[in-house]
């Protein structure tokens, strides 16, 4: 399942705007809890490495407590 944006370059050439279009704290909340509501206890989620590059270099940590409210 999608957990990073996508768009016409690489994600860490696209802007804070362009990210948006594709990839929001709001639409990870969402995808995680489809994958929650799927009879499958497994899914296996892309991209969970730019949640800890908008960490380190943005110091964006949105993704790292959605992630952390929702796998409580």
């Amino acid at each position: 399942m999608q957990a990073e944006p996508w768009g016409p370059d690489a994600v860490t050439n696209l802007s804070d705007a362009d990210m948006a279009k594709t990839m929001t704290p709001e639409k990870l909340q969402y995808i995680l809890n489809f994958g929650h509501r799927q009879a499958s206890k497994n899914f296996y989620l892309w991209g969970v490495e730019w949640w800890a590059w908008e960490k380190q270099v943005k110091g964006n940590d949105y993704y790292g407590i959605t992630r952390r409210t929702l796998f409580q």
